[in-house]
């Protein structure tokens, strides 16, 4: 059992890789895509913001992914049968997935 729930946490680390900031700027049909070079040196929803021309309702889509990304692994966790504590693992794992990419 104890395999599953680390799965479960891997999971969450992996969709917290998802880079929504880029996601949301390629659907959008942007000009600019994010660039970690330019600007702030990130990829994240502020740079999207400020230093594209992605506008704000992409920058507010790609802070909505941002969100989904964490609360729809634990809310699958959930579904699964996880108990609080292994939910709020998988969740935090999605947190540092987006904040500590394993590709950055």
């Amino acid at each position: 059992m104890s395999r599953l729930r680390l799965g479960w946490v891997a999971a969450g680390y992996l969709a917290g890789t998802i880079p929504s900031a880029y996601v949301a700027a390629r659907l959008s049909g942007a000009r600019t895509v994010v660039n970690r070079a330019s600007a702030s040196g990130s990829g994240g929803d502020a740079h999207l913001l400020l230093a594209s021309n992605a506008g704000p309702a992409v920058a507010a889509g790609a802070m909505a992914g941002d969100v989904a990304k964490a609360a729809l692994v634990a809310l699958a966790a959930r579904r699964a049968g996880l108990d609080p504590g292994w939910r709020a693992a998988t969740a935090v794992a999605a947190v540092a997935g987006h904040t500590f990419p394993f590709y950055a």
